[in-house]
């Protein structure tokens, strides 16, 4: 097996004759991405090509992915036992389930509000999409109030304060782009709730609309439960958890948290749990010297990607502060505004050091 951070030196080792069985390509890469390389991939190997599974953020709903011959696609982060049936099955190896369905055990835990309390606001101008994202949030132990228009949204924000907003794109009288951008007017970044933008297009171009009219994050619709539960890990509560009463079992942190979801996702092999975490070690030090030099030669685009490439890791490991500060450093590298960057790197950095500090803990526990 081979590994590569690079699209064209995959392409070029293919060019060269290096013959595979199977390739595992990502949507979203430096340099190509993985539609684009995909496409080479087959132009190079002809009538010899071998299957190919996509890794998306997003699933297969991603622009273009369901017009490609891919042998499967998993949604990140990938367990390792849909990843073992993906290539069972483009193998030819018999018939295995569908990787991008876990089990509604897995996907639904009422007890996720009260470790993780949210106040939550819901805004869609469609009755049945009220009614099933609703008890989705219900099912994960959240009761969301509800905005039928970008006005409502505005009125709700003035009474009381949310956590996060789900904000439908397409409404009648203020849209939800309208909606966001009056909300980050009014509202300084410490109050401002996370905006979550819902909308069933699924091109680059309407994600990066959202963004820049200051959403922070994107889901398509219809919302698949497991993306609304990684939206919903991303944001900061302003209220404690709730606080069961001891039986036997250490309170977790929400740093820890997170790892104990990574360990689930390792299906309990501690050696692969623990390889995850040393690789982070490894590469999150790197991203980070690189947003700095990014920052000291006022290079922007370097500073995007830096940046873009260290929020990503750091999902991983739903280490949601050190996610946003590293959201906020990409975002001032796309408008090529970075006079006050270095102050918010040297918060990244703190940030940074506290999930250090958390994932040290768990490498002694796991020995």
């Amino acid at each position: 097996m081979e590994v590569t951070g690079s699209p064209l030196e995959a392409l070029e080792w293919v060019r060269q004759g290096k013959v595979y069985d199977a390739a595992i390509l990502d949507v979203q890469m430096p340099e190509m991405d993985g539609l684009t390389l995909a496409r080479e991939l087959i132009n190079a190997l002809g009538e010899e090509t071998m299957p190919m599974i996509m890794l998306s953020s997003s699933g297969p709903s991603e622009a273009g992915v369901r017009k490609m011959p891919f042998a499967s696609y998993l949604t990140k982060p990938v367990k390792p036992s849909l990843l073992y049936d993906a290539l069972v099955k483009a193998f030819g190896h018999g018939q295995v389930a569908t990787p991008a369905t876990p089990t509604t055990e897995m996907q639904f835990d009422p007890g996720m509000a009260a470790r993780l309390p949210l106040r939550v606001l819901f805004a869609e101008d469609n009755a049945v999409n009220q009614k099933l994202a609703l008890r989705m949030l219900e099912r994960l132990g959240y009761r969301a109030d509800v905005a039928g228009n970008g006005f409502e949204v505005l009125q709700a924000l003035r009474r009381q304060t949310y956590d996060v907003v789900f904000m439908d794109v397409q409404m009648p009288d203020m849209d939800g782009m309208e909606a966001t951008r009056q909300i980050r007017a009014e509202q300084p970044g410490a109050t401002r709730p996370r905006i979550i933008a819902m909308t069933a297009n699924a091109m680059r171009e309407d994600r990066e609309a959202c963004l820049t009219a200051g959403m922070d994050d994107y889901l398509s619709k219809p919302i698949q439960v497991n993306e609304l539960v990684l939206a919903l890990q991303l944001c900061p509560p302003s209220q404690k958890p709730v606080e069961v009463e001891s039986s036997g079992v250490p309170k977790i942190e929400p740093a820890e948290l997170a790892l104990e979801k990574l360990h689930g996702l390792a299906d309990g092999d501690r050696l692969f749990l623990l390889e995850m975490v040393n690789i982070y070690l490894e590469d999150a030090p790197k991203l980070l010297k690189e947003v700095r030099a990014a920052i000291v030669t006022g290079n922007a685009p370097e500073l995007r990607m830096a940046a873009h490439s260290l929020k990503s890791i750091s999902a991983e490991f739903r280490a949601t502060q050190l996610i946003e500060l590293a959201r906020e450093l990409e975002m001032m590298g796309k408008a090529g505004e970075m006079s006050t960057a270095y102050a918010l790197f040297i918060r990244t950095e703190q940030a940074y050091t506290r999930v250090v500090l958390a994932l040290e803990k768990w490498q002694e526990k796991l020995g």
